[in-house]
């Protein structure tokens, strides 16, 4: 067994009420990109619910996904549902900022199931990366290495796949110096609504570190203490009211957390619209603002190319 984890979820098939999920035709991303995923050489963990579990299975068969493990959680079953479903139920008008097609069962359940993994399993370290994390809106052309293939726009084994940037490297790198710290992508600008106005909220600190929840992770006993700090400031917003996207929250948690127990990964943008994005490697301010993919290329050198 080796030292690293990953952990994501695909719960898909609920566009409608109660939960209003992601459109249908996000599918091919998810599961493109969950084939990459389970292909990084690192055991993976999907969490699903009963109505997807037939289509990962066949999906794990289909393409040989054996480091690919599925595991049922209902969301119902995710920590605060009906705290959630209470909220909704009250239609206040600042219920549901900026989740339209993401509830706050997908979106905040993450850290859910990122407990029950740092908790229960048997490795060190313990990473959450989203389900359709490998799609070309963030890692360009040139880090798939099925780019020239013929079959590559219509093939979702081949089209979601970023490898030439994502890959076991990142992970076997991380292990040599993560230690007991959370590997977060931060971006210096800013991602999402805070609520800086209501008692008892964090202040606008820390203004060039605003975490996005795609990819985290690190040590367990880190991530598990990172996640309890969510949940304390989760639980204010739910006080309030308020469901929100769950970045906001990870921003609270950045303004008050160890900033020892954080490897923070800076970038500017998630792609430029130039051709260069497609064509080359970001190195330097030259080529532009630093993309996010880049933060992989970082963990990998060891060498947090800091935009501070």
């Amino acid at each position: 067994m080796g030292r690293t984890k990953l952990v994501t979820a695909y719960w898909m098939d609920i566009y409608g009420p109660p939960y209003y999920g992601a459109v249908p035709n996000r599918k091919e991303r998810y599961l493109g990109s969950l084939i990459s995923h389970a292909r990084i050489g690192v055991p993976i963990v999907c969490y699903t619910h009963e109505r997807n579990l037939e289509e990962l299975t066949e999906l794990k068969a289909k393409y040989s996904l054996e480091n690919l493990e599925i595991k049922v959680k209902e969301l119902s079953d995710i920590k605060y549902a009906d705290w959630y479903e209470r909220i909704k139920q009250e239609n206040r008008p600042e219920t549901f900022s900026e989740i339209d097609g993401r509830p706050p069962e997908v979106l905040w359940g993450k850290f859910d199931i990122m407990e029950t993994e740092c908790t229960n399993s048997d490795h060190e370290f313990v990473y959450w990366i989203d389900v359709g994390l490998q799609h070309v809106g963030l890692f360009p052309w040139w880090t798939n290495p099925n780019r020239n293939h013929p079959a590559v726009e219509r093939d979702i084994e081949l089209k979601f796949n970023g490898s030439n940037v994502l890959n076991k490297g990142v992970f076997d790198a991380l292990e040599n110096y993560i230690g007991q710290r959370v590997a977060t992508l931060v971006s210096v600008n800013r991602e999402s609504s805070e609520y800086l106005n209501i008692e008892g909220f964090t202040a606008w600190f820390r203004p060039r570190s605003n975490p996005i929840a795609g990819f985290f992770g690190g040590g367990k006993q880190a991530v598990l203490d990172y996640c309890a700090c969510y949940w304390e400031y989760g639980v204010k917003h739910l006080e309030k009211g308020i469901l929100c996207h769950e970045q906001s929250i990870m921003k609270h948690v950045h303004n008050t957390f160890d900033t020892s127990k954080l490897y923070e990964f800076q970038f500017e943008t998630h792609q430029y619209h130039v051709p260069l994005f497609h064509e080359k490697p970001w190195e330097s301010p030259a080529d532009g603002l630093k993309p996010v993919y880049r933060c992989f290329m970082d963990m990998t050198l060891g060498q947090n190319y800091a935009l501070d």
